[in-house]
């Protein structure tokens, strides 16, 4: 059944500015899409029943662009330099998330992120294949949307079942895995990070429709790369063949300009980290212009709230404005596409006393230094109301 939401709604249009309704309407119809929005007074007089929830804020779900769930359980723990980070705590830590653990791990990741306002995330499993089709499933059970791939290595592995192979063998059976999970549309190929894989490995990446992986983290990574590969990290993808089309690379810091220009020349999506990049002092990486999305990390920081994520970024002072990373953090809401939302308390963005907002500027200032897991009412993927914990 169609319905109808009223409130205060605001989203990012198709030409990069905002569309300010104080009261706006939303409708979702049967299929879970977005039929129409604009001003309430406007709305179609067949809409079916309205869901009244002035003088609350209606805004695009968030979007997380990089995730790992195995590392919850260590979120804000355990800072460190990456490289040691990795092997000291997150290898060991991976090496145990599959089966029931993966599955409890997943169903929390789900419950926390849905709580803050997320309503799709771009995630990693282990590097065990079942994680991916773990993850996939718990996210369907909460209602989340998710894409999910397992770390592609081959190279310094902690799964037992690979150590004992030969590398040419290895390689394919890694290779071999991530075929199987072609067909899914919210698959993902994932090689975690060229210290982690062959070359065969990252050639192999480009074939597959969605890919994900990091990229210029770290300095001393960023040396090894150069080391072990003899080229530049953003050349070392480029030769694999990985710069392209809709490709997810996080972090994205220490790139040199030119690096960047190409990476925006080929459509691929840089996704800013600032939390776990503070967390593990990693660096800044600067806001610019190209298609910029925002992260979380989980382990590499201390949260999965996007309202945190984006503040981070204005402390440190990456040169983003709150309409810059409001924008990075939320998807828009378009008619024909789903209807994907959700509702913030006005009392907790603005509260009682506070001076009246003066314009769109000032209300997303408002929303991105304000706004926090309590200011979340109502979570809503395609049309559908989403049951989280407080």
């Amino acid at each position: 059944m169609s319905s109808l939401f009223r409130a205060h709604i605001l989203t990012a249009n198709e030409g990069g500015e905002w569309d300010d309704w104080p009261d706006g309407g939303l409708l979702a119809d049967d299929a879970g899409r977005i039929a129409w929005i604009g001003p309430y007074r406007l709305h179609p007089p067949d809409a079916g029943k309205t869901v009244d929830r002035r003088p609350d804020l209606l805004l695009p779900g968030f979007i997380d662009h990089h995730a790992h769930v195995p590392q919850l359980p260590v979120c804000g723990v355990h800072g460190d330099s990456l490289l040691d980070w990795l092997h000291r705590w997150i290898f060991p830590l991976e090496a145990g998330f599959r089966g029931d653990r993966a599955r409890t791990g997943a169903r929390a990741f789900f419950a926390e992120s849905l709580a803050e306002g997320v309503t799709t995330s771009w995630l990693y499993g282990s590097a065990w294949p079942e994680s991916t089709a773990i993850i996939l499933e718990e996210a369907r059970l909460a209602g989340a949307k998710a894409f999910v791939g397992h770390p592609l290595m081959d190279v310094d592995v902690y799964r037992d079942d690979l150590k004992g192979l030969g590398q040419s063998k290895r390689t394919q059976r890694v290779i071999d895995e991530a075929k199987a999970f072609s067909k899914n549309p919210r698959f993902v190929a994932t090689p975690r990070f060229a210290l982690s894989c062959t070359p065969e490995l990252l050639e192999a990446c480009a074939g597959f429709p969605r890919l994900q992986t990091h990229l210029a983290e770290n300095v001393r990574e960023c040396i090894e790369v150069k080391r072990r590969f003899g080229r530049k990290y953003a050349a070392v993808y480029e030769r694999a063949g990985l710069l392209k089309e809709g490709a997810v690379f996080a972090h994205c810091i220490h790139l040199e300009r030119r690096d960047k220009r190409r990476l925006d020349e080929r459509g691929c999506v840089r996704v800013h980290c600032p939390t776990s990049n503070l967390f593990l002092g990693s660096g800044v990486m600067a806001w610019d212009e190209g298609r910029i999305r925002l992260g979380s990390d989980v382990g590499g920081g201390w949260t999965l709230s996007p309202f945190d994520v984006m503040r981070c970024s204005l402390t440190q002072k990456s040169g983003a404005t709150p309409e810059d990373l409001l924008r990075a953090a939320a998807g828009r809401l378009v008619p024909g596409e789903a209807a994907d939302f959700v509702i913030l308390a006005a009392d907790v963005v603005m509260p009682a006393g506070s001076p009246a907002v003066e314009g769109t500027h000032e209300l997303i200032s408002r929303i991105v230094y304000r706004g926090s897991r309590a200011a979340v009412r109502q979570v809503v993927v395609d049309g559908n109301p989403q049951q989280f914990r407080r």
